[in-house]
């Protein structure tokens, strides 16, 4: 892409078109460096871009178009203010700035993936420690007991998950199903409900607890392989 800007070198001119692309380029880097570490061919398909990151963490999808949107309005700022600053064009700075900016991205694309995963990971090592877990399954309709809406239910989902713990987790099981998972120390299972409830009473909705509720048990038998049992 070729910008009519007065800059040092070429180099300098396509780094400031670079921060106009902010997403794609960071995401694209991320991707390729990626798969070339895991011994992958860098152009095979996979679920590894941010905006898959996103998703699994159950972030609506609104959100995640924001998200874009801001880290891209400030590449555009950055750019046109190295345009109109005279002092910049005649120096390598836009290259440091796309760098480091790329660089911020890159390390959120990590650091989303890193987080997923070690969300996961402590409910098994919170079982291997011998502790249990706990789960509540909703069953969610609207008032007159008809469907909820998908983006509804992202909705409720993303505000559940704003109300536990963050090692605690929520996600849509089915269509109009919640399953929440829950390490509990502090607060009991009533007090957790008792604040879901009122998450479900503000948008106008209905969640039957009575689907599904009990605790995960991890228990060992000498003659036999380990095993996760649930007891409702």
């Amino acid at each position: 892409m070729s910008l009519p800007i007065e800059a040092h070198d070429s180099l300098s001119r396509l780094s400031i078109s670079g921060l106009f692309f902010l997403i794609p380029i960071s995401d694209a880097a991320m991707v390729l460096l990626s798969r070339l570490i895991t011994r992958r061919s860098p152009f095979q398909a996979d679920k590894g871009h941010l905006h898959h990151r996103l998703i699994q963490t159950s972030v609506p999808l609104r959100y995640i178009l924001i998200t874009f949107t801001i880290i891209d309005l400030a590449g555009l700022v950055t750019g046109f203010a190295l345009v109109h600053s005279g002092a910049m064009r005649k120096s390598i700075f836009p290259v440091i700035t796309l760098f480091t900016h790329v660089c911020v991205v890159g390390y959120m694309i990590v650091f989303i993936e890193k987080a997923t995963k070690r969300r996961v990971q402590s409910f098994f090592q919170h079982l291997d420690l011998g502790h249990v877990l706990y789960f509540l399954k909703y069953k969610v309709t609207k008032e007159d007991g008809s469907k909820v809406p998908s983006y509804l239910l992202n909705r409720i989902s993303a505000r559940i998950n704003s109300e536990i713990r963050v090692t605690d987790v929520c996600y849509i099981e089915e269509p109009d199903i919640l399953f929440v998972g829950l390490k509990l120390h502090n607060e009991t299972l009533r007090n957790i409900a008792t604040r879901l409830e009122a998450v479900f009473n503000s948008e106008k909705l209905r969640g039957h607890l009575e689907v599904e509720r009990g605790e995960f048990v991890k228990i060992k038998n000498p003659a036999m392989n380990t095993q996760l049992k649930r007891v409702k």
